[in-house]
């Protein structure tokens, strides 16, 4: 069971973040806008938000291989995983009112 913990938080950071991206371009469809300044050329076209999304998870994984090395190997991905649940919400709240 020990391999559970780990799969459920990659498995949530991954439909977290599918969730953003499909949330995202649902709510520019719907004519809103992208409220982080970083990523408004990013999200208009979604495949290259998904990349960037993509490239994300690799650097987590990295920094999860990083931090397993001095014993917190889960840290990365929580965090991540925490993060991405606020736009996702976000996005939803926004779509549904």
């Amino acid at each position: 069971m020990t391999w559970l913990k780990p799969t459920l938080l990659w498995l949530a950071l991954v439909t977290l973040v599918l969730g953003d991206v499909v949330t995202t371009t649902i709510n520019l469809d719907a004519g809103m806008v992208e409220l982080n300044p970083y990523m408004q050329a990013v999200v208009i076209d979604p495949l290259l938000h998904l990349v960037v999304k993509i490239l994300f998870i690799g650097v987590v994984a990295l920094l999860s291989y990083a931090s397993g090395r001095i014993g917190h190997p889960h840290a990365p991905v929580a965090a991540a995983a925490g993060m991405f649940s606020m736009p996702v919400c976000w996005n939803i709240v926004v779509t549904l009112f």
